[in-house]
């Protein structure tokens, strides 16, 4: 038993909601869950939204992801940026409610406006796709555009992608390299295996042999089939 908990029991004051988050994260949900449901209760939108992970994923405590979802409106509703995206994917899959594009963008938007980087990379994959919007794909890389100036790797290698094939923007190898660079430097596979290609080809990069091994290494250390297939490609015997 930690001090917060025994200071607790002494005074009757419950343990902080920093407490039930730490617990959460060092994976300890019985009592995360403990700590956090009075404060969710009592109104608190961060611990609302742990609430709502721990049911999500039922490690520990039972599975409920209607209450998740519940519990993550409430988080929402108090403008928490982070349950606002996490609603917009329930909405997307069908988590829990019908899924309903129109209603995961509604989420999405509320996020954006918030700042949230995920909520704005998610409303360019709807432009790009075309859920519960019309296809725009230029639309789509203004949104992964705002997305990737916040870090979001996900957004900098779609957008990335955009670039490399002129999609919606210019033709742009250079600017494609860029994104990529940013986004493969944090561990994105897809990004990693992208920029390989474009050291082997000298697309918007001088051409690097070595900088497209080590790039198609990563990449398929972490699993991605189509790189490992270039890498051995590139080590081939008769690989120029």
């Amino acid at each position: 038993m930690g001090i917060r908990d025994i200071f607790g029991r002494l005074t009757g004051a419950r343990p902080d909601v920093e407490a039930g988050v730490a617990a959460y994260k060092s994976k300890d949900h019985d009592r995360a869950m403990r700590i956090l449901e009075p404060h969710a209760k009592a109104g608190d939108a961060r611990a609302q939204y742990y609430c709502g992970a721990l049911l999500q994923y039922g490690e520990g405590i039972p599975r409920d992801l209607k209450a998740s979802l519940g519990w993550y409106m409430k988080s929402a509703e108090q403008g928490f940026a982070a349950a606002h995206y996490v609603v917009g994917v329930f909405h997307t899959v069908g988590k829990a409610v019908p899924r309903d594009h129109a209603e995961a963008l509604s989420w999405f938007r509320k996020g954006a406006d918030l700042g949230h980087a995920a909520c704005l990379y998610s409303l360019g994959v709807a432009y790009r796709e075309g859920l519960g919007v019309d296809k725009d794909i230029a639309e789509a890389g203004r949104w992964f555009g705002l997305a990737a100036a916040k870090g979001d790797a996900e957004a900098q290698a779609a957008l990335g992608f955009l670039y490399e094939w002129g999609d919606g923007v210019p033709r742009d190898f250079a600017e494609a390299a860029r994104l990529f660079g940013l986004s493969a430097a944090q561990g994105h596979a897809e990004a990693q295996f992208r920029l390989g290609m474009l050291y082997r080809d000298g697309a918007g990069v001088a051409s690097d042999r070595d900088e497209a091994r080590r790039l198609l290494g990563l990449a398929a250390a972490q699993g991605h089939g189509t790189a490992r297939h270039a890498l051995d490609a590139l080590d081939a015997p008769d690989a120029s």
